[in-house]
Formats: structure tokens, sequence, C-alpha cells
């Protein structure tokens, strides 16, 4: 048996099949960061840009179940966590934990920041007494 080889000429650009990777980067731009769909515009450390603003997103991870009933520890401190999505390309290096950012006009702490696909999904914190 000899081997098989594919000489068949490589398709142009625009005939090649979406990869799983393409369609996730054109939802990304098309989809979530959309007007009209999920995205909102934001000033972010004085920059107008898209953005996805989740305050429900961290709502468990402030609390775990136990008996049966969720639990909630409170510090005494008013404390409010948001997960903030922009897309790298608009806000630039990624956000060291600690970095004081600016939302829509009020002081958040950096409290964690990934990137995905292109996508920064950074925790913000407003602590107040």
């Amino acid at each position: 048996m000899g081997v098989t080889v594919d000489q068949r000429p490589p398709l142009p650009e625009e005939e090649k099949a979406l990869t799983f990777k393409d369609a996730v980067a054109a939802d990304i731009d098309t989809v979530f960061f959309n007007l009209f769909e999920f995205a909102e515009t934001h000033k972010i450390d004085g920059k107008e840009m898209l953005a996805i603003v989740d305050e429900n997103e961290l709502l468990d991870r402030a609390s775990h179940w136990e008996a049966g009933a969720k639990q909630s520890f409170d510090s005494g401190l008013y404390k409010g966590d948001i997960l903030l999505y922009v897309k790298k390309e608009d806000y630039g290096p990624k956000p060291k934990v600690a970095k004081r950012l600016v939302l829509d006009g009020r002081n958040y702490q950096v409290a964690d920041c990934t990137e995905e696909a292109g996508v920064y999904s950074i925790t913000i914190t407003r602590i107040r007494q």
C-alpha cells in the first residue's frame, strides 16, 4: 500500500473553511461587542470604548452553600465587584492587579484580569466604608 497524497491545489483564501477559532473571533466583534446585543459605550481610564459590565456574574462567587442555605460573609465594608469585558485592542496593555481603574467616573481597583481570545475579563472592586 502506498501513501496517498492530496494533490488538489490549495483553496483561495476566501474559499477556505471557517475554523472554530475564526468563528469565535467573528462572534466577539459581531455579537458580544455589538451595541445592539451586549456591549455599551463606557469611559474607561479616560477613553471611550465598547465594554460589557456584568454585575451579576460575581454575585455567587462571594457566597457559598452550607447546610442547604446560601451563606455570605460581610466584613463591615461595602464592597462592589464588577466583571468588566473589554477588547484587548481597545484597552491596551493588560492591567495589573491593584491598578486603579476609572469606569464612568467611579474609582475601582483591579482585583484580577485574564485574557482569552483577545478579550480581557477584568474583575474590579469598589470599596467604601
